[in-house]
């Protein structure tokens, strides 16, 4: 039994994509049983105004619609697992066939049967276990009732028609393990789909903020903007030149891999932005393209986690690094510069002034102009304040 079992298992679909076919699979579920409850309802009604003797018959046979479409729903709603179901459709699909057995020629009975299997099998993707199962099932319970005389197939016995119906089988069949080969393909495609869009969406938010990735989306450009209150740090590290000169270069590649990585980590846990590096240079913003009205006292925070990081790793190599750190508030403008190899980029005089103050600080020190002081000298403590120079222009 465990054989046969492993041997069905290997045609369904795999776990990976299972969440995602219960999720299609029910929503169409839930059109079916529209369906059911909707027919089951007008015709059900419309049965007892007819004037035949067995209105009733008609009655029973279309209520069982709606009773089908109310169970579907219930069973939707409690969150029952799409295999049971399915389990249940099949089950109704094979009482309308058994139903309409003894009222008419078993050629249409097999016609509406293949019909309604067709229908189902090309909307939703069932476990092939559960299908034969069903169906083995439910060919038995006929042949039981055929031989007991509880209802009688109209036909004569005919080669053609046997052959026929085997053959109608065997398509079924093929359907079934078909639709899965299909739905595997397109489920990968999906997948592969979904991995780049991802690859994609992460590397345009290491390159662009989501506003400028918005737009982009929504409009195929982002034209530059003028920022009024923002705040732009400049670090560089100090005789890097110098000391990288001794060093292979995949050792300093990789120092500056470490400290630049950290200090994004830093400056994206403070809501600020890396704008780019440039060899031993690193430039940062707050305030642009989101406003932040704490960007100076946030980039204050950086600056001071920076030389934090520094001071504790060289604490432990022997390497050592120190930086100075420029600091300047005021407007600047931002944009995507080029065509083909995008890069955000920011200008002003804000940038220069940063750029300016760096050079004049001291190793390991963070000196900031007049319009940064003046925004952060209420809200730092006289020991923060002290690790702060004020450098005029």
């Amino acid at each position: 039994m465990e054989k046969i079992i492993s041997f069905f298992e290997r045609f369904n679909i795999p776990q990976t994509f299972k969440s995602e076919i219960d999720k299609k699979n029910r929503f169409v579920l839930k059109v079916l049983f529209w369906i059911a409850l909707l027919f089951g309802l007008i015709f059900s009604i419309s049965s007892l105004f007819r004037s035949a003797d067995d209105k009733f018959v008609h009655f029973i046979y279309y209520i069982s619609y709606l009773a089908i479409g109310l169970l579907g729903f219930l069973l939707l709603f409690l969150k029952a697992p799409v295999s049971l179901i399915q389990g249940v459709i099949l089950v109704y699909i094979e009482y309308i066939v058994t139903y309409i057995l003894p009222r008419t020629h078993i050629e249409t009975t097999v016609l509406i049967f293949f019909a309604l299997l067709f229908a189902i099998i090309m909307v939703m993707q069932i476990n092939p276990l559960m299908f034969f199962s069903v169906l083995t099932v439910y060919l038995i319970l006929i042949s039981v009732l055929c031989k007991k005389q509880i209802i009688i197939i109209p036909v004569e016995s005919s080669l053609t028609f046997i052959g026929n119906l085997i053959l109608s089988l065997f398509v079924i069949f093929y359907l079934v393990f078909w639709k899965r080969r299909h739905v595997i393909r397109e489920l990968k495609r999906d997948k592969i789909l979904a991995d780049e869009k991802e690859k994609t969406e992460i590397l345009l938010n290491n390159i662009f903020p989501k506003k400028v990735i918005r737009q982009l989306k929504e409009d195929g450009k982002s034209p530059p903007e003028m920022y009024d209150n923002v705040t732009v740090l400049f670090a560089d590290i100090v005789d890097f030149t110098k000391t990288s000169s001794s060093l292979d270069p995949k050792v300093v590649i990789d120092e500056l891999n470490e400290i630049f990585t950290e200090f994004d980590k830093i400056t994206e846990k403070n809501g600020c932005m890396r704008i780019k590096t440039v060899g031993d240079a690193y430039l940062a913003v707050c305030g642009l393209p989101e406003k932040n009205e704490k960007h100076a006292e946030q980039l204050i925070l950086c600056a001071r986690e920076y030389l934090d990081f520094l001071n504790k790793r060289n604490e432990k190599f022997q390497i050592k690094w120190k930086i100075r750190i420029g600091i300047d508030s005021g407007n600047a403008i931002a944009g995507i510069i080029g065509l083909k190899k995008y890069v955000y980029d920011i200008f002003g005089s804000t940038v220069d002034s940063a750029v300016k103050i760096e050079l004049s600080c001291q190793p390991m020190r963070i000196a900031v102009s007049e319009n940064t002081y003046g925004l952060i000298k209420d809200v730092l403590t006289s020991r923060e304040k002290e690790e702060i120079d004020l450098i005029e222009l």
